[in-house]
């Protein structure tokens, strides 16, 4: 077992472990990471990506997705970094046990692009797949709006259309199936 696994599991609980509340209904467990400068920033100039973590630091990174069942990102975060969010850096004998976290994508107005690296590991067979969460306009069934749905569901994606107020998602992922 690698040093980034053994820490992990000494220091987060055991998956087998159901959390509930008092109605008897599963609350989700919430990892938040991130990485930052020196400075405290997490991004470059205009949101452009920048390597901020160590080859220790991803490998642990790696290791934690194998803990989640998905892992929610922004369309900004989407769009700058064109993340994969899969288990690359885990070793080979071990990512025969697991599986990859499923890719989220919370994305108001549909703007993740079908060419995006989420798609196109879930089409190579090397990740989930991604779940775009878009707000649900009755007013925006443009024609446009309606063709990029039917483009990112064509590239592989599942879209699901939830309350919207002023380009701000609200969700309860436990609703969805």
């Amino acid at each position: 077992m690698s040093a980034a696994r053994e820490f992990l599991l000494s220091v987060l609980p055991s998956q087998d472990i159901e959390k509930y509340d008092g109605e008897g209904k599963r609350i989700p467990s919430v990892t938040l990471t991130f990485a930052q400068s020196l400075d405290g920033k997490i991004a470059g100039s205009h949101g452009r990506q920048l390597t901020l973590s160590g080859p220790d630091s991803m490998l642990m990174t790696h290791w934690m997705r194998t803990m989640h069942d998905a892992i929610v990102v922004g369309i900004g975060t989407a769009h700058n970094d064109d993340p994969q969010l899969n288990v690359r850096l885990i070793p080979e004998a071990d990512k025969l046990h697991i599986k990859s976290p499923r890719p989220v994508v919370l994305d108001a107005y549909l703007r993740l692009r079908t060419d995006c690296k989420l798609l196109k590991n879930y089409r190579d067979g090397k990740g989930q797949q991604p779940w775009v969460f878009c707000a649900s306009d009755p007013e925006s069934a443009c024609t446009e709006r309606l063709a990029r749905k039917s483009a990112l569901e064509a590239a592989g994606a599942v879209v699901y259309e939830i309350p919207c107020v002023s380009g701000t998602i609200f969700c309860i992922l436990s609703r969805v199936p």
